[in-house]
């Protein structure tokens, strides 16, 4: 969706220029939102550097054919997608696994056309034409990535309501999915994933609740929902995913134009304010000064909306067109642009959706900021949903008024107000200190840019996954120093050799590959003593091996860090060999936490290996005398993954070994 804003009113469907009554910012006078349809953020920009993307060792359960179905590089114009309403998004997610998408595309597949629950894909025998694992980059979607790379890129934009396009579109003018056991009393309307069943009504009906435009209108501010004449980008039912063409227009209400059944629209008397798209591109074009509304939401045909089974290329050039126009215009210096698209489509996506409240939200989608006060080259990893529109334009045209029913002037039941309950902040996309940037002028028809690096580094097993932990028993070198302890003496004494060593076996839960993961790891702890050093200090070299085994089909390798955290114990003894003496022993118990790099080995039966060697350095409690001594010995070992970064202490980072091995 591209939501770009601008200081103008509709007087009989024409578009005229006016000073924006009230702008929380300043520079913002208009806004467009650009709406597009069933793609997640894993299916365009999983493999998008820097991104919560796709990670490694991801394969999803395929009940048809047996096995599982990795994410793959599509390079396919023309994708399937599979069912989309709220019980396939339950499906899809299965209890926070993430591993149903392949298997709700193949219930929704193998029948023909006419049967709103089909798949357009009729092959079903090798599932060969299930696609939801598949995944684009530049090579197929360059514009929308050069859009990424120089302004923001959403990464955790979550369409507002858990189902389909109808609720999702009602809740993007309203901030909420209802139904109502009487559309003429709002008091009977409550939650409903389905909406009030798909449009047209009978004459006289109209949809009780309050939408946005009804505080645009109280305010002065101008409004516009252009709609491209076609047929309507989504089925009339929510499971479809295929089915008739329905001819859509600016006065066709239809599940992707649900303003001209909101009562208060027709009360204002502006359903001439929905309009057909050259309205907009008038707007754009008009001479002299930008002509747009404040706030302008824009609403494809079919054939542009990127619904499978529509092409993904004529959708992308639709977009950069609107794009183009409006960089081209009086209108850029002061528009802002929202684009994303209003569901999932039934393709996989990796991350579990926030749950708000009852209706959502639903799962990941791309979301894209285009203005000339955008951060440039910024990924936002801020929670959002698309109720974040809404609350950016009431912060910017309304001083902040909410769709609430104790202050808006028109009460209905909505349990909450959607736009309080977004976590994120679309403003902390803009620099408002910066001068205006310049248009980026991008193709139509793009070549393709260049090939993304496939999903391979970040986890050392799905994130999610349950180690479980199987120690073996510490290996320890007796000392033969005198009182015969664990350990070396760091100062006078001897003891031979001079080390301690702990093995450890790590098992991981089976994973979303229906693999264990599993590596064997070894920590050995040498003695080094400085007794000339002032105090004398006790360095303890470490060494730290640990191998993935596993034949390489099964998981992907590991290349980031591990963290190691060992802990060694320290105790002077304050004896004097060989009779002792009477003064208290101290004890010291530290930590020493270090990152392990890792990497891909070239055996195919062995998984990465991960190995360093390091020093420790224990400063002794006191100076220590001639004739006196500490022992060292080694204690807990824990280690951890490098979470999604598979960086050595991200926070996310799970613990799949912790082992306490202090000998008394």
């Amino acid at each position: 969706m591209v939501l770009a804003v601008t200081g103008c009113a509709l007087a009989g469907g024409t578009a005229t220029a006016v000073a924006a009554p009230m702008l929380g910012f300043p520079k913002i006078q208009h806004v467009v939102m650009i709406m597009q349809e069933n793609r997640t953020f894993d299916h365009y920009f999983g493999t998008y550097p820097g991104a919560d993307g796709i990670p490694p060792a991801v394969c999803v359960n395929d009940p048809l054919n047996g096995g599982c179905v990795a994410p793959f590089h599509s390079t396919a114009d023309l994708n399937n997608g599979g069912p989309h309403a709220h019980q396939d998004y339950t499906a899809d997610l299965n209890g926070g696994r993430m591993d149903g998408f392949v298997g709700r595309a193949e219930q929704g597949s193998g029948c023909t056309t006419t049967d709103p629950s089909c798949s357009p894909c009729t092959i079903t025998s090798t599932g060969a034409c299930i696609d939801v694992m598949g995944y684009h980059d530049a090579r197929e979607i360059p514009n929308y990535w050069s859009y990424a790379q120089n302004f923001v890129l959403q990464d955790h934009m979550f369409e507002n309501v858990s189902s389909w396009s109808w609720p999702q579109r009602l809740a993007t003018v309203s901030g909420w999915s209802a139904n109502c056991t009487d559309l003429t009393q709002v008091s009977t309307c409550h939650d409903s994933f389905a909406g009030p069943g798909s449009p047209p009504y009978p004459a006289g009906v109209t949809l009780p609740w309050t939408d946005v435009t009804y505080l645009l209108h109280n305010a002065g501010v101008s409004w516009g929902y252009y709609v491209f004449q076609g047929t309507e980008p989504d089925c009339e039912s929510d499971s479809s995913m295929s089915c008739a063409p329905v001819t859509m227009g600016p006065l066709t209400a239809s599940i992707w134009n649900p303003l001209p059944w909101f009562a208060d629209v027709q009360a204002d008397n502006e359903a001439g304010n929905i309009q057909s798209l050259d309205n907009f591109y008038n707007a754009v074009q008009q001479p002299g000064s930008c002509g747009l509304p404040n706030v302008s939401w824009i609403t494809p045909s079919k054939d542009v909306s990127e619904h499978p089974v529509n092409l993904i290329s004529k959708g992308q050039t639709y977009v950069t067109t609107t794009i183009n126009t409006i960089m081209n215009s009086p209108c850029w210096d002061s528009t802002a642009i929202f684009v994303s698209w209003d569901d999932w489509g039934g393709f996989y996506d990796h991350v579990v959706p926030p749950v708000v409240d009852e209706l959502g939200y639903g799962l990941r989608v791309p979301g894209l900021v285009i203005s000339p006060y955008a951060k440039t080259g910024y990924i936002d990893h801020q929670v959002l949903s698309h109720d974040a529109y809404l609350k950016f334009i009431e912060d910017d045209f309304l001083g902040g008024q909410r769709l609430d029913p104790a202050t808006d002037g028109r009460p209905d039941p909505r349990p909450s107000v959607r736009e309080n309950a977004v976590p994120g902040d679309l403003v902390n996309d803009f620099d408002f200190t910066q001068a205006p940037r310049p248009p980026l002028i991008l193709p139509v028809h793009p070549p393709p840019g260049p090939a993304s690096t496939p999903p391979g580094t970040g986890f050392v097993r799905p994130h999610g996954a349950t180690p479980m932990k199987v120690s073996l028993v510490p290996a320890y070198k007796a000392c033969t120093a005198p009182n015969n302890t664990h350990g070396a003496p760091l100062s006078f004494g001897s003891c031979s050799p001079p080390q301690q060593a702990s093995s450890f076996l790590t098992l991981g839960t089976p994973d979303a590959n229906g693999q264990g993961a599993k590596s064997v790891g070894s920590l050995v702890a040498s003695a080094m003593s400085c007794p000339s050093c002032v105090p004398p200090t006790a360095d303890v070299k470490l060494g730290v091996s640990i191998t993935d085994v596993r034949n390489k089909s099964d998981l992907l390798d590991y290349t980031g860090q591990l963290r190691v955290d060992p802990s060694i114990r320290i105790t002077d003894r304050n004896n004097a060999p060989p009779s002792g003496g009477s003064a208290a022993a101290t004890v010291n118990d530290t930590d020493f936490p270090f990152p392990v790099p890792c990497a891909s080995t070239a055996d195919p039966m062995v998984g990465s290996t991960c190995s360093i060697s390091t020093t420790a350095n224990a400063i002794l409690p006191g100076a220590l005398s001639a004739g006196q001594r500490a022992i060292w010995q080694l204690g807990q070992v824990r280690v951890f993954d490098g979470g999604s970064s598979g960086t050595a202490g991200a926070s996310d980072a799970t613990l799949f070994e912790d082992q306490g091995i202090f000998v008394p």
